[in-house]
């Protein structure tokens, strides 16, 4: 995971050596780290610590000097708008690291580049984000939703299942990925049966699954939002012990 840190805050250092800051002469480069503490996945700030460390010992000789500062935010979207203002008015902050909170980060993402300063996303952000906006100062190191829909679909296509029933949230973004896996390939090999919302699998198990083994379905793919649906994970691999079953990255998160 060190490593996954170190390549954002180096990113961030190469745009100060290129001087995409402004001025050639070394000086502190400051990176706000957003997000709840208490909700960070674990060794992200020992990895961005010791990141800060290496990259300063590193660079010694450049003149520059990395200062990494975290900005605990709240999980309420006005307090968190607030702190966004605050750091995008704050002249000694040049780049910042934005939090897993998708809403918070979308107007983030706004409000930086407007103030010119870099920002970069650790984590996902909503399709809409990359849509249209001709951001210069917004980066993201994960892929769009539509993408992880389709990487899925290529996924299963490798696969001995043909008939696939697919499982998402709610939410725009888990809602996005799925429209990505059914509208990539049209011409797969492999075959939707049947889309259920995860709330609805959690709620009427048995009867779901019951009419996928009626529809002779092979594997499953969800698109959970977090960890909801591990458990349910679990238990289909339990219910068809033969069943290819697939999820997003956000699964492993879970205990």
């Amino acid at each position: 995971m060190k490593k996954i840190y170190i390549f954002f805050v180096a990113a961030i250092l190469s745009c100060a050596l290129s001087g995409c800051f402004g001025g050639s002469e070394g000086r502190t480069v400051k990176i706000a780290v957003m997000g709840n503490e208490d909700a960070f996945y674990p060794g992200y700030k020992e990895g961005i610590e010791r990141a800060e460390r290496d990259l300063n010992k590193e660079y010694a000789d450049s003149g520059y000097n990395v200062e990494c500062e975290f900005y605990n935010d709240s999980g309420s979207y006005e307090e968190d708008s607030a702190l966004i203002d605050a750091a995008a008015a704050d002249e000694s902050i040049d780049a910042v690291i934005g939090s897993m909170d998708m809403d918070i980060s979308k107007t983030a993402a706004y409000v930086f580049d407007n103030a010119e300063k870099l920002f970069i996303m650790p984590f996902f952000l909503y399709d809409d984000v990359y849509e249209d906006n001709n951001y210069e100062m917004v980066f993201s190191l994960c892929n769009s939703a539509q993408t992880v829909g389709e990487i899925l679909k290529l996924a299963s296509a490798e696969t001995t299942a043909k008939r696939w029933a697919v499982c998402a949230g709610d939410g725009n973004f888990e809602q996005a990925e799925m429209r990505g896996f059914l509208q990539y390939g049209a011409d797969s090999s492999i075959k939707t049966v049947d889309c259920v919302s995860m709330s609805a699998l959690e709620a009427n198990f048995d009867e779901i699954y019951s009419r996928w083994e009626t529809l002779g379905v092979e594997g499953v793919i969800m698109f959970p939002k977090s960890d909801e649906g591990f458990e349910i994970l679990k238990k289909s691999r339990t219910k068809i012990p033969r069943l290819y079953a697939a999820a997003t990255p956000r699964l492993t998160t879970a205990p």
